[in-house]
Protein backbone atom coordinates (compact mmCIF):
# COMPACT_ATOMS: atom_id res chain seq x y z
CA UNK A 1 0.00 0.00 0.00
CA UNK A 2 1.24 3.40 -0.93
CA UNK A 3 -0.02 6.99 -0.81
CA UNK A 4 0.57 10.58 0.71
CA UNK A 5 2.61 8.84 3.23
CA UNK A 6 5.32 6.97 1.45
CA UNK A 7 6.43 6.24 -2.21
CA UNK A 8 7.44 3.17 -3.80
CA UNK A 9 11.72 2.96 -3.41
CA UNK A 10 12.83 3.98 -6.60
CA UNK A 11 16.34 2.70 -5.86
CA UNK A 12 17.86 0.15 -3.54
CA UNK A 13 21.61 -1.40 -3.83
CA UNK A 14 21.89 -4.79 -5.60
CA UNK A 15 21.90 -6.51 -2.08
CA UNK A 16 18.64 -5.25 -0.70
CA UNK A 17 16.76 -5.64 -3.95
CA UNK A 18 17.95 -9.26 -4.78
CA UNK A 19 16.36 -9.99 -1.22
CA UNK A 20 13.83 -13.26 -0.97
CA UNK A 21 10.91 -13.62 0.60
CA UNK A 22 6.81 -14.29 0.33
CA UNK A 23 6.21 -10.80 -0.37
CA UNK A 24 2.42 -9.52 -0.71
CA UNK A 25 0.90 -6.39 -3.07
CA UNK A 26 -1.64 -4.71 0.07
CA UNK A 27 -4.46 -2.53 -1.89
CA UNK A 28 -8.21 -1.66 -0.55
CA UNK A 29 -11.29 -1.86 -2.55
CA UNK A 30 -13.81 0.05 -1.01
CA UNK A 31 -12.93 -0.18 2.55
CA UNK A 32 -11.73 -4.01 2.55
CA UNK A 33 -8.41 -4.84 2.63
CA UNK A 34 -7.37 -7.28 -0.54
CA UNK A 35 -3.96 -8.69 -0.14
CA UNK A 36 -2.08 -10.73 -3.00
CA UNK A 37 0.83 -13.32 -2.90
CA UNK A 38 3.72 -11.85 -5.47
CA UNK A 39 4.43 -15.15 -7.59
CA UNK A 40 7.49 -16.38 -7.92
CA UNK A 41 8.97 -16.17 -11.32
CA UNK A 42 10.91 -18.86 -13.13
CA UNK A 43 13.88 -20.34 -11.69
CA UNK A 44 13.27 -18.64 -8.11
CA UNK A 45 12.81 -19.93 -4.94
CA UNK A 46 11.09 -17.55 -3.58
CA UNK A 47 10.24 -13.93 -5.06
CA UNK A 48 12.76 -10.76 -4.51
CA UNK A 49 12.03 -7.47 -2.86
CA UNK A 50 12.51 -5.88 -6.72
CA UNK A 51 10.11 -8.09 -8.30
CA UNK A 52 7.15 -7.70 -5.63
CA UNK A 53 7.83 -3.42 -5.77
CA UNK A 54 7.67 -3.69 -9.45
CA UNK A 55 4.25 -6.03 -9.16
CA UNK A 56 3.30 -3.26 -7.07
CA UNK A 57 4.01 -0.23 -9.19
CA UNK A 58 1.92 -2.30 -11.82
CA UNK A 59 -0.58 -3.06 -9.85
CA UNK A 60 -1.14 0.65 -8.73
CA UNK A 61 -1.61 1.89 -12.49
CA UNK A 62 -4.15 -0.71 -13.09
CA UNK A 63 -5.91 0.57 -10.50
CA UNK A 64 -5.60 4.08 -11.75
CA UNK A 65 -6.71 3.20 -15.23
CA UNK A 66 -9.63 0.93 -13.45
CA UNK A 67 -10.90 4.42 -11.88
CA UNK A 68 -10.31 6.11 -15.10
CA UNK A 69 -12.98 3.63 -16.00
CA UNK A 70 -10.13 1.70 -18.37
CA UNK A 71 -10.91 -1.59 -18.18
CA UNK A 72 -8.16 -4.43 -18.49
CA UNK A 73 -7.46 -7.87 -17.17
CA UNK A 74 -5.74 -7.77 -13.37
CA UNK A 75 -1.75 -7.96 -13.92
CA UNK A 76 -1.37 -9.95 -10.45
CA UNK A 77 -4.11 -12.34 -11.11
CA UNK A 78 -2.64 -15.89 -11.58
CA UNK A 79 -2.71 -16.65 -15.77
CA UNK A 80 -4.81 -19.15 -15.53
CA UNK A 81 -7.24 -18.20 -18.08
CA UNK A 82 -9.44 -20.37 -19.91
CA UNK A 83 -10.26 -20.41 -24.11
CA UNK A 84 -13.49 -20.65 -24.87
CA UNK A 85 -12.29 -23.70 -27.01
CA UNK A 86 -10.97 -25.38 -24.21
CA UNK A 87 -14.10 -24.54 -21.89
CA UNK A 88 -16.08 -26.09 -24.70
CA UNK A 89 -14.49 -29.13 -25.06
CA UNK A 90 -14.16 -29.77 -21.19
CA UNK A 91 -18.07 -29.02 -20.69
CA UNK A 92 -19.23 -31.10 -23.18
CA UNK A 93 -17.25 -33.78 -22.42
CA UNK A 94 -18.67 -33.81 -18.51
CA UNK A 95 -22.05 -33.63 -20.20
CA UNK A 96 -21.59 -36.63 -22.55
CA UNK A 97 -20.30 -38.67 -19.57
CA UNK A 98 -23.07 -37.23 -16.90
CA UNK A 99 -26.14 -36.38 -18.85
CA UNK A 100 -28.50 -38.01 -21.38
CA UNK A 101 -27.45 -38.72 -24.87
CA UNK A 102 -29.98 -36.11 -26.03
CA UNK A 103 -28.97 -33.42 -23.41
CA UNK A 104 -25.45 -33.86 -24.82
CA UNK A 105 -26.13 -33.47 -28.26
CA UNK A 106 -28.22 -30.50 -28.01
CA UNK A 107 -25.00 -28.56 -25.86
CA UNK A 108 -22.96 -30.12 -28.34
CA UNK A 109 -24.79 -28.48 -31.15
CA UNK A 110 -25.57 -24.96 -29.02
CA UNK A 111 -21.63 -24.87 -27.31
CA UNK A 112 -20.65 -25.45 -31.01
CA UNK A 113 -22.77 -22.73 -32.81
CA UNK A 114 -21.64 -20.16 -30.21
CA UNK A 115 -17.57 -21.08 -30.38
CA UNK A 116 -18.04 -20.73 -34.18
CA UNK A 117 -19.55 -17.07 -34.36
CA UNK A 118 -17.69 -15.58 -31.60
CA UNK A 119 -14.26 -13.23 -32.01
CA UNK A 120 -13.59 -13.62 -27.61
CA UNK A 121 -10.67 -16.08 -26.80
CA UNK A 122 -11.56 -16.70 -23.28
CA UNK A 123 -14.09 -17.20 -21.09
CA UNK A 124 -13.67 -14.64 -18.62
CA UNK A 125 -14.50 -12.40 -21.39
CA UNK A 126 -17.87 -13.32 -21.70
CA UNK A 127 -20.51 -11.18 -20.54
CA UNK A 128 -23.99 -10.19 -21.10
CA UNK A 129 -23.19 -7.53 -23.90
CA UNK A 130 -21.85 -9.61 -25.84
CA UNK A 131 -24.45 -13.13 -24.82
CA UNK A 132 -27.29 -10.62 -25.96
CA UNK A 133 -25.29 -9.96 -29.49
CA UNK A 134 -25.16 -13.54 -30.27
CA UNK A 135 -28.88 -14.09 -29.00
CA UNK A 136 -29.81 -10.73 -32.27
CA UNK A 137 -27.51 -13.01 -34.41
CA UNK A 138 -29.39 -16.55 -33.42
CA UNK A 139 -32.51 -14.63 -34.20
CA UNK A 140 -31.60 -12.50 -37.21
CA UNK A 141 -30.47 -15.99 -38.45
CA UNK A 142 -34.50 -17.40 -37.89
CA UNK A 143 -34.72 -18.61 -34.72
CA UNK A 144 -37.88 -17.98 -32.33
CA UNK A 145 -37.03 -15.76 -29.24
CA UNK A 146 -37.50 -18.85 -26.52
CA UNK A 147 -35.20 -20.36 -28.54
CA UNK A 148 -31.71 -18.28 -28.66
CA UNK A 149 -32.73 -17.63 -25.24
CA UNK A 150 -32.78 -21.29 -24.35
CA UNK A 151 -28.94 -21.18 -26.59
CA UNK A 152 -27.73 -18.03 -24.12
CA UNK A 153 -29.08 -19.83 -20.88
CA UNK A 154 -26.88 -23.14 -22.16
CA UNK A 155 -23.67 -20.77 -23.30
CA UNK A 156 -24.31 -18.96 -19.18
CA UNK A 157 -23.87 -22.77 -17.51
CA UNK A 158 -20.80 -23.15 -19.07
CA UNK A 159 -19.29 -20.41 -18.25
CA UNK A 160 -20.74 -20.48 -14.65
CA UNK A 161 -19.54 -24.52 -14.79
CA UNK A 162 -16.11 -23.67 -16.09
CA UNK A 163 -14.95 -20.48 -13.83
CA UNK A 164 -16.67 -22.00 -10.75
CA UNK A 165 -19.42 -19.24 -9.97
CA UNK A 166 -22.04 -19.39 -7.51
CA UNK A 167 -25.93 -19.35 -8.77
CA UNK A 168 -26.95 -15.84 -10.08
CA UNK A 169 -23.08 -14.93 -11.23
CA UNK A 170 -22.95 -15.84 -14.42
CA UNK A 171 -22.89 -13.31 -17.02
CA UNK A 172 -26.76 -13.56 -17.34
CA UNK A 173 -29.82 -14.16 -14.85
CA UNK A 174 -32.75 -16.19 -16.43
CA UNK A 175 -34.44 -12.84 -15.21
CA UNK A 176 -32.48 -10.91 -17.56
CA UNK A 177 -33.92 -13.14 -20.57
CA UNK A 178 -37.86 -12.31 -19.21
CA UNK A 179 -40.35 -14.93 -19.50
CA UNK A 180 -39.28 -18.35 -21.25
CA UNK A 181 -42.64 -19.31 -22.33
CA UNK A 182 -43.83 -19.64 -25.88
CA UNK A 183 -45.95 -17.28 -27.46
CA UNK A 184 -49.49 -18.36 -28.63
CA UNK A 185 -51.00 -21.60 -28.85
CA UNK A 186 -48.37 -24.66 -28.90
CA UNK A 187 -48.32 -27.06 -32.07
CA UNK A 188 -49.14 -30.36 -32.19
CA UNK A 189 -46.93 -32.39 -34.86
CA UNK A 190 -49.23 -35.21 -36.23
CA UNK A 191 -47.19 -37.36 -38.40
Amino acid sequence: MWGEKWELPVKFTLKQGSRQGKFYVLWYRGANKVLTPVPQNNGESLPNLSGALRLAKIKQRHLEDEADGLQRPDPIKPVNRITIQEAVHKFVTQIELTKNPLTYKIYEQNLREYSEWTKLTYVDEIDKDHLFEYRKHVMDGGNERLTADWKLLRINKMVKTVLKLDHGKGPIKKSDLGKMKPNGDPDIYTP
